[in-house]
């Protein structure tokens, strides 16, 4: 363990035992509700899953959804999914940035009907800590190219307490609010300490949140940016494209002085499974679909495999990211702790989860996400309900949508003010059953606004390169609409997918030119309605699979 780790789990303990000695007893309905917290990863692909030791612990005493569908591949309409219980069409944020989206969408429209606002009200103490939306400035904003104005050390409504990151992507250098019972103020981080790496930053501040607030209901939400990759600047060792945390990086001549010493190479590329590492990495992840070309692919997608200098970099990349998974799983370790201490982890449900998957060279695609495919939607989704239960996966049909009704649904809350999109997921948890589960998941994505659209379509997949697209994802076929979504079905695989799940589960083999029309019509018209659904209308678009 690094030295600067152990010194914020050191500081963290002892505020927790400081809380826990000074607290009075609680009695009543209050005290037995149960806690959630809920640690969302950012970019986490499921094939990162098996290298972090945590994550499997839960797993083993959990319940694991393997079908948690995000209903968009981007952050922020991800994130706002959450927040909301709204499909993107109802929420308005339909990308990362301004007027489509972005942070000034949510707040322009639904904050006060969000998650933290009805646990708030229902009496929980809510705490949000990491990365809340995109476009979200400590600094504030003065209203410019008609964004919503908010003020300096802004705290997002429904927050007890807030720790909100601008990006945090560079992990050591970064600005934030701090906020707890309406005072905030700005705080930055800068230069090469290893202390100051965001992931660690969250799990101390985590620790400190569990421990100051066990004597009542809880609900924390943490999102630390690991493993989303940086933009190139401000690591003091180089310029990591995903950067871990100190101590879990290979050793090297260019390490800062005062760092503590790395685990990693020796045992393995994540070191040793006794030690704590994840030992040697399976690169590619995905054999079936690494570096494939689409058979009858649609217009957008890549027409030649990667070159070696690409397949190079991305298993480079891919230890990386799985290296930088290590402090997340640290994170969790540090959490389910602090709450074992504070004598509140059997009343308790901690899931773990990610905003969206991505791609690494799968579909011979560059480093992304956005895409339809799995390795992009289907992302890893583990509850562990207090005290724990035995271990079972559950296959329904999930989607971040979901989010907010179930939290709501264990903390008491039966109505919201406005119609939601999603429903709850806490007898499926619970009992492992629900009445007339949805049968198709919704999944869509708008094309961003960007400055300046990246180059060579055939060699980089980006966010300025796929177009908009609506597809129904069911346990049997994924349907892709790439054009106009209306009631006339896309005539061909330039503008329209379809993989059958059960020969294909890689997707690679787009069969949408086999289909008849009859089924091509039924298929455009159940996506049209679900598209345009809201409410209780969403409930039943997503009964139907043609």
């Amino acid at each position: 363990m690094g030295k600067a780790r152990f010194t914020v789990m050191i500081f963290g303990v002892l505020a927790l035992l400081a809380t826990l000695v000074a607290a009075p007893a609680q009695s009543g309905p209050t005290a037995t509700r149960p806690n959630i917290v809920y640690i969302m990863t950012d970019d986490l692909s499921s094939d990162i899953v098996p290298y972090m030791r945590e994550v499997q612990a839960m797993i083993n005493e959990g319940v694991s959804f393997s079908n948690y569908i995000v209903s968009n591949t981007l952050c922020c309409p991800s994130r706002a999914g959450f927040l909301t219980g709204k499909y993107p069409q109802n929420n308005l944020v339909k990308t990362n940035v301004w007027p489509s989206g972005g942070f000034g969408k949510f707040f322009k429209n639904d904050e006060q009907e969000s998650v933290g606002v009805y646990l708030d009200n229902a009496g929980y103490r809510t705490g949000f800590l990491g990365k809340f939306l995109n476009q979200y400035q400590p600094k504030g904003n003065t209203g410019a190219n008609g964004q919503p104005a908010y003020s300096p050390a802004y705290v997002p409504a429904g927050w007890d307490e807030a720790w909100l990151v601008d990006t945090g992507y560079q992990q050591f250098a970064y600005t934030l609010t701090v906020g707890r019972d309406g005072v905030s103020s700005i705080k930055q981080f800068k230069g090469g300490a290893e202390s100051n790496y965001l992931t660690d930053q969250l799990a101390g501040e985590a620790v400190d949140f569990i421990g100051r607030n066990a004597a009542s209901p809880f609900f924390l939400t943490l999102t630390p940016t690991a493993v989303h990759n940086s933009p190139l600047g401000g690591d003091p060792e180089r310029p990591y494209q995903y950067p871990p945390a100190p101590r879990d990086r290979p050793d090297s001549p260019t390490r800062p002085v005062g760092w503590s010493e790395p685990k990693f190479p020796l045992g393995g590329d994540c070191g040793t499974p006794v030690s704590g590492g994840c030992g040697e990495v399976v690169f590619p992840s995905n054999p079936d679909n690494y570096n494939k070309i689409i058979q009858n692919r649609p217009a957008w997608a890549p027409s030649a495999p990667l070159g070696d200098a690409d397949v190079a970099r991305h298993r480079r990349n891919y230890l990386d990211r799985v290296r930088m998974a290590q402090s997340v799983d640290d994170l969790i370790g540090d959490v389910r702790a602090a709450l074992v201490a504070a004598g509140v982890a059997d009343n308790t449900y901690v899931i773990f989860g990610s905003d969206n998957g991505y791609h690494l060279g799968e579909h011979a695609m560059n480093e992304d996400k956005g895409t339809p495919y799995d390795h992009d939607v289907r992302v890893p989704f583990i509850v562990v309900p207090p005290g724990g239960t035995t271990p079972r996966t559950q296959t329904e049909l999930v989607s971040n949508v979901d989010l907010l009704p179930t939290f709501a649904g264990i903390a008491g809350v039966t109505s919201f003010a406005e119609p939601i999109d999603g429903r709850s997921m806490k007898s499926l948890i619970n009992s492992g059953a629900a009445r007339s589960w949805r049968k198709s998941a919704l999944v869509q994505y708008d094309k961003m606004e960007l400055a300046a659209p990246r180059l060579d379509p055939d060699r980089v997949t980006s966010q300025a390169i796929i177009p908009t697209y609506r597809a129904l994802r069911t346990a049997t076929y994924l349907y892709t609409d790439y054009g106009t979504l209306d009631s006339v079905p896309p005539k061909d695989h330039w503008t329209a997918e379809y993989y059958d799940l059960a020969s294909d589960p890689a997707q690679v083999i787009n069969i949408y030119d086999r289909l008849p029309p009859e089924r091509r019509a039924a298929l455009n018209t159940a996506l049209l309605d679900y598209a345009r659904c809201a409410g209780s209308s969403c409930r039943q678009a997503g009964q139907v699979t043609p």
